[in-house]
């Protein structure tokens, strides 16, 4: 055979020794991560929705994140209407992502943000409209805290050192203050942990008795729950601590 097409040859097998791995990589890579569209029992299961988020919520702190499609195909499955299995009212904090902490993936959870998670008329018709406006609607809001908060940071000094914060920053620490209040008489370096905690359940008990929610949540047909992602301490760094209690 001359070298002329035994080089051929070489190129031959080459490209398509090249093809066959691109389609075996693409068959996998679809086959291993892409995932139902739509999670029907965490849907309509409260306690199964929350056990999904305490599940990644382990992979999440072990590093063991699950893989998620954000490919073509995913993002025009999702397409045909929104099908979250809870809903979170979080922090603004870009070091406490949702979808990150508790390992979920495109149209899994139904989030409204916000410095401090403070209740105002729009949250509240945001998660009205998870539970009402959604088929099959969510059946458990979380609300989500976090240490190191920068909201109940402007809240202490208002309380403590009487230091307003300029512009609308200030109707964020009013809506905290009340969360600053019940920790008065702990340590100055318990304030800061505990009122996040504080404030947590106490908007959790603002969902309670709002006119809309609250009568859902005394039927049963939604749970709502809090936690807090710890960062206070380094070996618990990205824990979520759920609890269900009000102050």
């Amino acid at each position: 055979m001359s070298d002329r097409h035994e080089s051929s040859r070489r190129e031959f097998l080459y490209r398509a020794s090249i093809t066959a791995l691109g389609v075996a990589l693409s068959s996998s890579l679809t086959s291993c991560s892409s995932g139902p569209p739509f999670r029907t029992e965490e849907s309509t299961d409260p306690a199964k929705a929350l056990q999904a988020l305490v599940d990644g919520n382990r992979r999440f702190m072990e590093a063991k994140l699950m893989p998620h499609d954000w490919n073509l195909e995913r993002r025009n499955a999702v397409v045909t209407g929104e099908q979250p299995f809870a809903s979170v009212l979080c922090c603004s904090d870009p070091r406490v992502p949702p979808e990150v902490v508790f390992d979920q993936g495109l149209n899994d959870l139904f989030i409204v943000r916000g410095a401090g998670h403070t209740v105002t008329d729009q949250v509240l018709g945001s998660l009205e409209y998870s539970i009402t406006g959604l088929k099959p609607p969510v059946r458990l809001i979380v609300v989500l805290g976090h240490q190191d908060c920068g909201a109940i940071k402007a809240a202490i000094k208002e309380v403590f050192n009487n230091v307003t914060p300029p512009g609308n920053i200030a109707s964020l620490t009013k809506a905290i203050r009340p969360a600053v209040e019940l920790v008065r008489e702990l340590p100055e370096d318990r304030r800061l942990p505990e009122a996040a905690k504080h404030n947590v359940l106490l908007v959790v008990r603002q969902l309670r008795e709002d006119k809309y929610l609250g009568p859902l949540l005394k039927d049963k047909k939604v749970h709502v729950v809090g936690g807090i992602y710890q960062m206070e301490t380094p070996i618990e760094s990205g824990r979520v601590e759920f609890f269900t209690a009000t102050p």
